[in-house]
């Protein structure tokens, strides 16, 4: 951690719990590009603009926080009301999606419209996406991946999500919601099999909204960070939305329940590093103690470095890659390069959709990637491949660290 990242978390810290901040020479560019990279420029702005420390900064930067802050919190505000508009058509239509993260811990922020949400995700049944396809349709949203669609019998039980985008709002509508890229995935699948019965409602802006009950929606806060955490890295405002539901509904989550399956999954020594994390960093005192002793700085500069959704860097997006390699070189003995160059089918879909139709056509996905490689990746490379191969390395020895490296447990 350095001294800006430091005075970024502070910022943070103060936004979140309504205290004066304490920072050290601040850089009030480099703070603002990393409010960038998380997605959380409003949030800090609005713990910044009153200080006297932030009259040192540039009139151009100062210029630029507001306006950006002013810009993203007024687009979010549109957004969530678009939300409140479609959710209402949806059951008026008889749909009953449950809406899941974004929305819920939004509403748990001192000002919910400056933690900003770039889409939200929405759980449907299987059974009702075809209905649910009408309703998005007739009201102007447009289906990201047509392809899913088409094929939907070959998919119902794989796909993770159907994405539709209007012209103020993306949705991501759950079916599978961990994906089904590997055995930890399907089974945290198998896990929230029957997360249908158990629904509650809470109200939002005097909407009702319907969601899973505090103990569900706090584990799948939890896995769906985990996943993220796992396979790419993840944000320090992913980590700040499970401490700040787990303050606000502590009462009503039955860890009984929830620390099994922390061991079933392999993860109480990341879910007690975060809740160290919270209480020694993040300003939440009044979360029990937990059994991390490790020093959190590793974990707390990944977090910052990640970005909001692990793609702060491109390095930091392919170490992803090397990672998969090392895990699976470490399950079967097979050279990390050549898992690397000649990625399976569950992989390969990612960014060739079409070999979920026609699998057998990876060779010639395996051969895209190589001309990708050899024609753009590698002219404009300028150190690429040492920075992913560090980030990759760094990465693997925090994961060791905490306990992640079970192979069935990444992408």
């Amino acid at each position: 951690m350095n001294k800006q990242s430091d005075n970024f978390i502070n910022l943070l810290c103060s936004f979140v719990h309504q205290t004066p901040p304490v920072l050290t020479d601040p850089d009030w560019e480099e703070i603002y590009r990393l409010s960038q990279a998380h997605n959380l420029t409003p949030a800090i702005y609005e713990a910044a603009y009153a200080l006297p420390e932030f009259s040192t900064a540039s009139q151009e930067i100062a210029n630029q926080f507001m306006s950006t802050a002013l810009g993203q919190s007024s687009t979010q505000f549109i957004r969530t009301e678009a939300l409140f508009v479609i959710y209402e058509k949806l059951l008026a239509a008889g749909v009953r999606p449950l809406i899941l993260k974004g929305l819920i811990c939004r509403s748990l922020y001192p000002q919910p419209d400056l933690r900003l949400s770039c889409d939200e995700d929405l759980w449907i049944r299987k059974e009702d996406v075809l209905a649910c396809d009408n309703v998005l349709r007739d009201n102007g949203y447009m289906a990201e991946d047509q392809v899913l669609l088409d094929h939907l019998d070959k998919v119902i039980d794989t796909a993770q999500e159907l994405t539709y985008e209007s012209d103020v709002l993306m949705l991501e509508m759950h079916l599978n919601p961990f994906g089904s890229n590997n055995s930890t995935r399907v089974q945290l699948n198998q896990l929230f099999a029957e997360a249908f019965q158990h629904v509650t409602s809470v109200e939002i802006e005097g909407h009702t909204i319907y969601t899973l009950d505090a103990t569900w929606h706090y584990l799948f806060i939890f896995f769906h960070l985990y996943k993220h955490f796992i396979s790419g890295g993840v944000g320090i405002r992913q980590v700040l939305d499970l401490l700040l539901y787990y303050d606000h509904y502590q009462d009503e989550i039955d860890f009984s329940f929830i620390e099994p399956l922390l061991d079933t999954f392999g993860a109480h020594t990341f879910h007690d590093a975060l809740f160290t994390l919270g209480r020694e960093r993040l300003g939440f005192s009044a979360l029990p103690a937990a059994g991390f002793s490790v020093d959190l700085d590793p974990l707390l500069t990944d977090l910052i470095e990640s970005g909001a959704y692990g793609n702060g860097s491109k390095a930091m997006m392919l170490s992803s890659t090397y990672i998969r390699a090392r895990i699976q070189q470490k399950k079967t003995g097979i050279p990390s390069i050549l898992t690397m160059l000649f990625p399976p089918v569950s992989h390969a879909s990612y960014s060739y959709p079409w070999l979920i139709e026609k699998p057998w056509l990876l060779p010639i996905a395996w051969i895209l990637r190589f001309f990708k490689f050899f024609t753009k990746t590698l002219p404009e490379n300028h150190g690429l491949t040492s920075q992913t191969f560090e980030r990759g390395k760094t990465r693997f020895a925090l994961l060791e660290q905490l306990d992640l490296l079970d192979p069935s447990s990444h992408l």
